[in-house]
């Protein structure tokens, strides 16, 4: 880079083009990654990309309902989109004060990529491909603010600008998503009109013995009827489980959810071509072991999911006393015949459950599912249920 740096600035002409065309990649992909949240957390309607798919390893859902995904509900990608603000005007200006301050902040948006890069494969197990963009194109910033100044002194005033920005976005966000809460209700005309346009593909054929849930003993007999296919390894599945679980104790007496493996893992899924969950079957053998105590199993597995290893498996079922049950034949037929009952709804994904013969993918609010569920039982007139017999 030859060309004569600017009178105010310590970075050269072909460096600060490079630094606009990144920072304007990574406003794009932050701007992206926001819409991509909001649809995750907040769905128009009852098509959402929030589920994992058995094509890919590569899925910005898990990233979206990932603990990290936010601050106080406000989506981390937000302030990526913020710094991002920051080089490209800051570029633009040129200014020494203003490339010192930002070589300063690059430092801590590289970390933070870093760190989010390595929580992604390492935890989550899945990549994000538009985050895998910002975070390389950070990491090429950072280089080329390391190469041009040597100073990274930040100026205290810049600073205190940057934070305001910075808080009063986040507040901005925050009131924006309080409404959002606020206002989920209104979309039930819509929601339900969405219900009823799709096709009712009826109960499942091949019952599962699995329940989260069971208020009658037959499946049929209570007013809503759910059947999850799910698979153990899945971001979103953990997130609809915890849901199942609220879901269970608001409906108790008028609701059963049942429980389908649907392992995202050739090893028992033939639907499978790649085993993108490699435990996801062994995980469901070891589930299947403890039918009779299927719900506290269930639960346990998911609040394990990210450290979930083959040791973790074998030492719960040491735990619980089925070590022997969870390699044997008998156990993988058991769970095979379960996954076979996806084939009557064309399952592609996971988390997807049938609500009273409806088919819907993915994860909703949960006020939004109540919303529903409550509209279903309207429908019902409250019909008594059967007795349980004990």
């Amino acid at each position: 880079m030859n060309i004569k740096q600017d009178e105010n600035s310590m970075i050269s002409f072909n460096a600060r083009v490079v630094i606009v065309i990144l920072s304007s990649l990574m406003l794009g992909v932050s701007t992206y990654l926001t819409y991509h949240y909001f649809e995750a957390h907040y769905p128009k309607g009852l098509n959402t990309s929030s589920l994992c798919t058995f094509t890919s390893i590569f899925s910005c859902d898990s990233a979206a309902f990932s603990p990290l995904s936010n601050i106080y509900k406000v989506p981390i990608s937000v302030f990526g989109g913020v710094v991002s603000l920051f080089f490209l005007i800051g570029t633009a200006l040129r200014l020494e004060k203003i490339d010192r301050t930002n070589s300063f902040l690059v430092r801590f948006v590289a970390a933070g990529s870093l760190l989010l890069m390595i929580y992604s494969v390492g935890i989550l197990g899945t990549l994000c491909p538009f985050c895998t963009v910002f975070q390389i194109a950070s990491f090429v910033l950072f280089y080329i603010f390391f190469k041009q100044i040597d100073s990274t002194r930040p100026d205290r005033n810049i600073i205190a600008v940057y934070s305001v920005v910075i808080v009063l976005v986040g507040i901005f966000f925050r009131f924006q998503i309080h409404t959002m809460d606020r206002d989920i209700e209104k979309m039930v005309p819509t929601l339900m009109k969405e219900y009823d346009s799709y096709p009712n593909l009826g109960n499942p054929q091949i019952a599962s013995p699995y329940f989260i849930e069971k208020s009658t003993d037959v499946f049929t007999d209570a007013p809503i009827q759910i059947a999850i296919f799910s698979d153990f390894q899945c971001p979103p599945c953990q997130r609809l489980s915890e849901l199942a679980s609220k879901i269970a104790t608001r409906y108790h007496g008028k609701i059963n959810i049942a429980y389908y493996f649907y392992p995202l893992d050739s090893a028992c899924n033939s639907a499978v071509s790649t085993p993108m969950h490699p435990l996801a079957c062994k995980v469901a053998y070891l589930a299947s072991c403890l039918k009779d105590d299927f719900v506290k199993t269930h639960d346990e597995i998911f609040h394990n999911q990210q450290d979930l290893t083959n040791e973790w498996i074998i030492d719960y079922a040491t735990k619980r006393g089925v070590s022997d049950c969870i390699t044997s034949a008998e156990t993988r037929e058991k769970v095979l015949a379960v996954v076979k009952g996806a084939d009557q709804y064309n399952i592609r994904s996971t988390p997807t459950w049938i609500l009273n013969g409806v088919k819907i993918e993915g994860v909703f609010p949960l006020q939004v599912i109540y919303t529903i569920i409550d509209e279903l039982l309207k429908r019902k007139s409250a019909q008594p249920l059967p007795a349980k017999n004990e």
